[in-house]
């Protein structure tokens, strides 16, 4: 059983059977969960409410692409991200390197909680930010998948 006692996630999703399915998995770990389906809530939210790990869409309405992470990274540095989206394309965008990980979008929540215990368990993998890191752990898989 995954046990994130006591953790703060915000997830920040547009479709809502997603974002209840989510909320419901990390309370299930012991989470304390915020959740959302606006971008500009989302911000406030990261910005006020300190979570330990933010896992948000790239496009939130409400709110420019990647703005959630862009607020994440301004007033939260230490704040690990995870983007998860259903856009691949989104992979080869600059803005998207700045995320601690970048997960194309499931119902299947193994590969995210995996990913969220990896970066909120501070690992040797993952101590390392930015882009090599992001792409060696989090995007090689889905991109070979993807054929890019």
């Amino acid at each position: 059983m995954l046990n994130l006692d006591r953790r703060r996630v915000l997830i920040a999703e547009t479709d809502e059977n997603l974002l209840n399915l989510y909320a419901q998995e990390f309370v299930r770990a012991g989470c304390e969960v915020a959740s959302t389906n606006d971008g500009r809530e989302a911000i406030h939210l990261a910005q006020t409410w300190e979570p330990d790990l933010v896992i948000t869409e790239v496009r939130m309405p409400r709110a420019e692409e990647f703005a959630v992470l862009a607020a994440v990274r301004d007033e939260c540095k230490r704040t690990p991200v995870i983007l998860n989206s259903s856009f691949c394309h989104y992979l080869q965008d600059f803005r998207s390197w700045s995320a601690d990980a970048f997960l194309i979008k499931t119902s299947d929540m193994e590969e995210l909680k995996w990913t969220a215990v990896r970066l909120l368990g501070g690992t040797k993998n993952v101590e390392s930010r930015g882009a090599a890191a992001f792409r060696f752990f989090d995007v090689e898989p889905h991109a070979k998948m993807l054929g890019l």
